[in-house]
């Protein structure tokens, strides 16, 4: 569900795209090697953006991709000047991930005096305090989806960056520990609490303090725990699953509290993600403490409480949607000058089907291919199952109600194995998914075969990749990683060597 941007450039980029792909089994084609950094909004819209919407049409996944994340570069923001209004502060920046993901706003942002206010509706948000299912290739407005040409509706990612690693962020095993332990969050369905956090900062506090007694009853019908206390932090509370509060320097570094895997918390203030400043506590310290996700202000956004995470996140979450699709429902208004930190898949409380697919193929096949799903909904929820989906290496081919099968025509593919993964999805707006992974083989007369030597090596060392293909008239042999050529050779066979720095430190995948 997710479009991973990631700077070959940059060391610590490359190595948390090789684990985050490895972790979160992020499909090659969904991995886009591009510097995200533009020196302004204009020049965003004119140059990556058009590469990034380009290659995502062009790998065909319009109908699949629902989250674009970036990893570590050189800017987390990016100028815009004068193109909105604000009566409170003037708006300088956007953030660099929400730019992305905000993508359709681009012709309204870039129009003079079209939008005279920065805290413009997010057409996702709802007032519903359960969570609901996100699709990027949807039309939102009003939190439904909406006809296309309806006015007022928007198609958008849910924007997220993986790690900030450049001044007063997080290093860069801070990003790995936060990856493993988001993905081991999954479907643990945790037992901690929830805390709102009402401090005396009124400027701070005061914007989403009176919505705490609300949250906690919402939290708790959701199945989850939830306090209000009168302090900065929860110290002597060691089951964090949330902290919300309000306040320029809290001591997140200080202990006396437990965040656990999975948990989301933030504070209230004018530049916990502005980090070209010292002043205030950053919002990276949150994932330091051990949180998954966290969002702050890239910026002075002045203390609308649209434009921070609304109490009803921790809610949403418990319902069972990802943590990126609690975050972005939460958000009044579009996250122009604000950052998701951490990993928006992570989601302890999944309700979704088991799903199973009985007659996939154990042996190599050709031709049309029946594949047959079902799914028996989660004990948790009895809503029925509404349609299923087919992926093949991460690309959505068919979509059916329940109740059909699959027609997968193999024609089209390869010869070789490919990556199968059926979604199946229940009736309500949450939508719970289930999920189901396989391998089919397609059967053909070329043969290729890889080897790699070492099987582990330094940054700074080459790897020798052996190819032999047999059968057939071989034109070409290529090699990718996450998805990028990295080499190829002009015959059925010989070596390619490869070197470290271009691959990246972490688990390397390789396909020929």
């Amino acid at each position: 569900r997710a479009l991973l941007m990631v700077d070959p450039s940059n060391p610590d980029a490359l190595h948390i795209a090789n684990v985050y792909a490895a972790a979160r089994l992020v499909p090659g084609g969904n991995v886009l090697f591009l510097d995200p950094d533009a020196a302004s909004y204009a020049s965003l819209v004119a140059g990556p953006m058009k590469g990034v919407l380009g290659e995502i049409e062009q790998r065909g996944l319009d109908a699949s991709v629902d989250f674009v994340i970036l990893g570590p570069s050189d800017q987390y923001r990016t100028s815009a000047s004068g193109l909105v209004n604000d009566q409170c502060v003037a708006v300088q920046n956007f953030g660099l991930a929400a730019s992305y993901g905000l993508h359709d706003y681009q012709a309204n942002l870039l129009t003079p005096g079209l939008l005279t206010a920065s805290a413009i509706t997010n057409q996702f948000v709802g007032s519903n305090w359960r969570g609901r299912s996100f699709r990027g290739a949807d039309y939102w407005r009003n939190g439904a989806v909406s006809d296309p040409g309806t006015n007022g509706a928007h198609r958008m990612l849910i924007p997220a960056r993986l790690g900030w690693t450049g001044s007063l962020g997080n290093t860069k095993q801070e990003v790995l520990d936060m990856i493993i332990r988001s993905v081991a969050a999954d479907a643990t369905f945790p037992t901690g609490s929830v805390y709102y956090m009402e401090t005396t900062d009124i400027a701070r506090s005061g914007p989403r303090h009176g919505l705490y007694p609300t949250a906690v009853t919402k939290v708790t019908a959701a199945g989850g725990a939830a306090e209000h206390l009168l302090d900065v932090l929860p110290i002597g509370r060691h089951d964090a699953l949330g902290i919300m509060t309000g306040a320029a320097n809290p001591a997140i570094d200080g202990g006396g509290y437990t965040l656990l895997s999975g948990s989301f918390a933030d504070h209230l203030t004018s530049f916990a993600a502005h980090f070209g400043t010292s002043s205030q506590t950053k919002m990276s310290r949150w994932i330091a403490a051990g949180a998954s996700g966290t969002s702050g202000a890239i910026e002075e956004p002045c203390n609308y409480p649209s434009k921070f995470p609304h109490p009803r996140i921790h809610s949403a979450y418990r319902w069972g949607v990802t943590l990126g699709e609690a975050w972005f429902r939460s958000r009044q208004v579009i996250p122009l000058q604000s950052m998701f930190l951490g990993d928006p898949l992570t989601q302890p409380w999944p309700m979704g089907p088991t799903v199973n697919v009985v007659d996939a193929p154990q042996v190599p096949v050709s031709g049309v291919v029946t594949l047959t799903p079902s799914a028996t909904p989660n004990g948790t929820t009895t809503t029925p199952i509404a349609a299923h989906e087919l992926f093949v290496d991460g690309v959505l081919v068919q979509r059916v109600d329940d109740g059909n099968a699959f027609a997968l025509d193999t024609a089209g593919l390869a010869v070789g194995p490919h990556e199968l993964l059926v979604r199946s999805e229940d009736d309500s707006l949450v939508r719970h998914v289930g999920t189901w992974t396989g391998t089919l083989e397609v059967d053909g007369s070329v043969g290729l075969t890889l080897g790699v030597s070492p099987a582990a090596m330094d940054l700074d060392g080459t790897a020798t990749l052996s190819l032999a293909a047999t059968g057939g008239a071989v034109e070409e042999i290529v090699v990718r990683h996450l998805g990028r050529v990295v080499g190829a050779l002009a015959a059925p066979g010989g070596q390619i060597e490869l070197h470290g720095q271009q691959l990246g430190s972490g688990p390397v995948r390789l396909v020929a």
